[in-house]
This record gives structure tokens, sequence and C-alpha cells, in this order.
């Protein structure tokens, strides 16, 4: 596995490629930054933090060194009230139907993350703001 650098806020991060090129990686995100409503690829751990799976998440928040994303699934038998679908595009880059799981929440090392897959639409942003505010009762 290669990895690149890849500046971030003045700081340089290295983003493990994996099966990635480095093609792929300019063509959406060529500076290299992650910010909020990107669909990135990263490790997810599992509930019971036994494991990971490279998995597609959508950033809430970054940090200098951090970042907070929210889950992607495609295994709609765990649906919740808060989830939001979210039909493939050429936009998000995703591959099949996604159920956002806006209550599996982790803050990850920006290292971690593997790519850009694309972004959420202006429409599936409005519609996660209201979930998330209502999830966490702050509403």
């Amino acid at each position: 596995t290669t990895s690149t650098s890849f500046a971030t806020n003045s700081t340089e991060d290295t983003l493990e490629k994996g099966f990635l090129t480095d093609w792929l990686l300019r063509q959406f995100n060529p500076t290299g930054k992650v910010a909020d409503n990107h669909i990135i690829l990263i490790p997810f751990p599992f509930t019971d933090l036994k494991g990971s799976k490279n998995r597609p998440a959508l950033v809430l928040i970054t940090s200098q060194l951090d970042t907070t994303v929210a889950f992607l699934s495609t295994q709609f038998k765990w649906r919740d009230p808060f989830d939001i679908f979210i039909n493939p595009s050429e936009e998000n880059g995703l591959k099949k139907d996604s159920l956002l799981r806006t209550t599996k929440i982790a803050t990850i090392e920006k290292s971690l993350v593997i790519g850009k897959l694309g972004n959420l639409s202006n429409e599936k942003l409005n519609e996660l703001d209201l979930n998330l505010k209502s999830a966490f009762q702050l509403q």
C-alpha cells in the first residue's frame, strides 16, 4: 500500500489510498482536504469495537486532527426513524441504495481517511440537519 501526503489546514496528513488510485483521488478531492458534506471511505469500527470494515461515511465536523463522521449502510433491517435514505448518484459516489445512520457517529483521526467518494446533496443536508436536531433533542 502506498501513501500520499495531502496538505490540510497547513498540516500534512497522510491518507492511505488502499485500492483507490492517484487519479481517482485527484478527480474527487484535488486538495486532499476533508470537509463537511464529503462522503469519504474509512475503516469504520464495529459497535462491539472488535474490528472494522472499510465503509462510506459522511463528514459531519472536521478539526485540525480529527473528523467526526456518520456511518452509511446498505443494510436496511436496522433502520431507525432518524436515518436518511440516499440513492446512489454521480454526485455522492455511492454504488448502492444506502442509509445515512445519523445516530451511528464516530470521531476518527484524519489519517484514517482512505479517500473521498462524493458529496451529499443540499436536499439531503437539510434533511440531515432536521434529523440530527430531532435525534439529539435539540429542538
